[in-house]
């Protein structure tokens, strides 16, 4: 143990990059902005007593100044005085409220027989690492020395004289600063209200020990549970890595807590904080669970006992099964069973099985009861089967699916149908079978639509399910629906009035009814109503003069098929010689512009002009002016104030004939109120 302890409080400051030592003194520095502090320490026993009786003198001398050398640049002496460990009433002092330099102070002056090396060499060790604890202890043991006259552009070479040889030489950049690491890869494992880390070691050069902080409040704060700083105490592994450990135990369980650790550096400072360890406190050593099993017509009933006073220490519970001694258990449960569970129904069991349920402790550890065997005595029927949706082809193919049964002692399936849902159904399977699908074959020429169908499931034991739900499966529909009738039409010079019958077939869907000029090759629809309409006529407004139309009605069932037996009819408009009168007429006013706007609105093909007829007062209405066939209005200026005007229209078309006089609308503009 001394020699560990000899060789990681002092051989670990002498391994990395930035170091400088001979067989007797080692050397390292921290560059800190505007100053370079230097900390050296023996390696034996003996450089220890010497360079504390002889004292220590520290050279440096400029050996590049803005990137160029300074190859003849001497030595200046840093120390006048030589750095020897300081008087022992300023550890006695120091260590009535510094425990580390208190330790120091005795180590130092406390006398070691000569012949004892295991004394000195304990001594020593422990009084290198004291040398960490904090700054004044290193200064006072006159193994420090801060240059604060030092130039960021500049580097030195630094010389540490002990007995006139100069014994270690360090070159130092002050402008590369120093950073000092955390510790890596904290981890932790929980047991027993006890909670171990391990962490690796990240800078062999400034981790001297460790301080390990605790916080109780969410992480805010830390605090070291122990001020003692922790030793390295283990050699490197064999990929040259460092680890270190530590054991807490947990001020109180059910509560949350945080760790962190920080290394002690040569120079008596704390690095940064490494990651940060939770860990909640509980009861890992639990009492197992007591099972008792009973069979029921549900399935095997699981009953347990747990203490209640224990429900903080656990997650919840998980059923296990298996189906011999020594077998693989598997999961029942879907998921975690609430902490507060205390029975489960096995409601699919098996004919004989083994049993056990199992605790997850807060860490998620399974503590498992004893097994528990189950021998049913088999009067369970296997469950009720459950239907796929069916699928029928135009052909009058069925095929009948259903969700496969897992119980272990399952046979077989046995498939029924009717043709009605009250009647009783006949068993359409030979043999049982084993398969999840079932193809039966429909007659087409039948006049039943429906067929229904169910399936009952057995056991071994030929123990029947109760028969699954009834499944309705129409058959292909291959006969068309009977074709509608026109039974009457009525004919005007501005519409086609027609009234029909409709299909009379039970399964009539819907009605369509179809126009097209008996020029044309294609069809437009008019209307498209349901079975449950009824509707039977229709008046065709949107015909135009001389031209003759088709008229067909078609009739879908629910199958989608069609009459096949045409149903049609062909109709023109009555010519009587008029067009139809203008019926969307407007009339506006200004009595301040004394203008009057007249509007109308009309659709026809052949338009060749509009005559618009006048009365004014109580003159008569009679033809007063003619308007191009592309204007829908007319503007009449300077009319007279308190004088009635009225105004209608007719169209004349371009084969000679006219529209009907339009009604007359009428305006009269007042005189402004005075």
């Amino acid at each position: 143990m001394i020699k560990k302890l000899v060789i990681f409080c002092i051989c670990v400051l002498w391994t990395c990059v930035v170091q400088a030592q001979s067989k007797d003194v080692g050397m390292i520095a921290k560059v800190e902005k505007g100053k370079i502090i230097l900390r050296w320490m023996p390696l034996n026993y003996k450089a220890w007593k010497e360079g504390n009786e002889e004292g220590y003198t520290l050279l440096r001398r400029t050996i590049a100044k803005a990137g160029k050398p300074q190859n003849d640049a001497p030595f200046l002496v840093l120390t006048p005085q030589k750095r020897k460990p300081l008087a022992q009433p300023f550890w006695e002092n120091m260590g009535k409220n510094n425990k580390f330099a208190h330790v120091a102070g005795k180590l130092l002056y406390e006398p070691v027989p000569s012949h004892d090396t295991t004394a000195q060499n304990l001594n020593f060790a422990l009084c290198m690492q004291m040398s960490c604890m904090s700054t004044s202890i290193a200064n006072g043991l006159g193994m420090l020395f801060e240059d604060k006259l030092v130039s960021s552009d500049e580097e030195y070479q630094y010389a540490l004289v002990l007995s006139g040889k100069k014994l270690v030489f360090l070159e130092v950049n002050a402008a590369k600063i120093t950073r000092l690491k955390a510790p890596a890869n904290l981890y932790g494992e929980y047991s027993q209200g006890e909670f171990f880390m391990r962490w690796q070691m990240t800078d062999a050069l400034m981790h001297t020990a460790y301080i390990l902080e605790r916080s109780d409040d969410g992480g805010i704060t830390f605090k070291a549970p122990d001020p003692n700083p922790i030793l390295i105490s283990q050699e490197p592994d064999s990929l040259g890595r460092v680890f270190v450990s530590k054991l807490d135990k947990l001020p109180k369980l059910y509560q949350n807590y945080f760790y962190r650790v920080r290394a002690v550096t040569p120079f008596g400072q704390l690095s940064e904080p490494s990651n940060v360890l939770r860990v909640y406190g509980y009861k890992d050593k639990l009492p197992l669970p007591k099972l008792s099993t009973h069979i029921t017509p549900k399935g095997v009933l699981l009953q347990w006992s747990f203490p209640d006073s224990l429900l903080n220490d656990i997650q919840g519970f998980k059923i296990l099964r298996a189906k011999k001694l020594g077998e693989k258990y598997y999961q029942l449960s879907p998921k975690m069973l609430s902490r507060k569970s205390r029975s489960f129904v096995d409601s699919l069991p098996l004919n004989s099985a083994y049993y056990r349920v199992a605790l997850l402790d807060y860490g998620g550890k399974e503590v498992t009861s004893y097994p528990e065997m189950v021998i049913l005595d088999d009067t369970l029927p296997p469950a009720q089967p459950r239907w796929y949706k069916p699928i029928v082809s135009p052909k009058g193919i069925v095929k009948l699916r259903w969700k496969v049964h897992k119980e272990s002692d399952f046979y077989g399936y046995s498939i029924f149908r009717g043709d009605t849902k009250t009647q009783e159904f006949s068993i359409i399977t030979r043999r049982m079978i084993q398969d999840t699908v079932y193809h039966d074959t429909l007659s087409l020429n039948l006049l039943n639509k429906n067929v229904y169908y169910t399936i009952v499931a057995y056991d071994k034991r030929l123990n029947a399910s109760t028969h699954a739900d009834t499944i309705l499966v129409k058959r292909p529909d291959i006969i068309p629906p009977s074709a509608p009738n026109f039974t009457n039409y009525v004919l005007s010079d501005t519409s086609i009035v027609l009234h029909w019958e409709n299909s009379p077939s039970a399964d009539l869907f819907q009605t369509l009814l179809l126009r097209k000029n008996t020029k044309d090759t294609s069809y437009s629809m008019l209307d498209c109503f349901m079975a449950n309409e009824n509707l039977k006529s229709f008046t065709d407004y949107s015909v135009q003069p001389n031209t003759e139309y088709e008229y067909r009605l078609v009739a879908y069932d629910d199958a989608g098929l069609s009459n096949k037996e045409p149903c049609k009819i062909q109709l023109s408009l009555l010519d009587l010689g008029f067009g139809a009168s203008i019926k969307d007429l407007t009339i506006t006013g200004d009595s301040l512009t004394r203008k009057i706007v007249f509007s109308w609105k009309y659709q026809h093909p052949a338009i060749d002009k509009f005559l618009i007829y006048r009365k004014k007062g109580n003159d008569y209405l009679s033809e007063y002016k003619y308007v191009p066939a592309s204007v829908r209005n007319f503007e009449e200026t300077q009319v007279l104030l308190d004088v009635p005007y009225s105004y209608a229209i007719m169209a004349l078309y371009k084969d000679g004939r006219t529209s009907k006089l339009s009604r007359s609308v009428s305006i009269t503009l007042s005189s402004p109120q005075k």
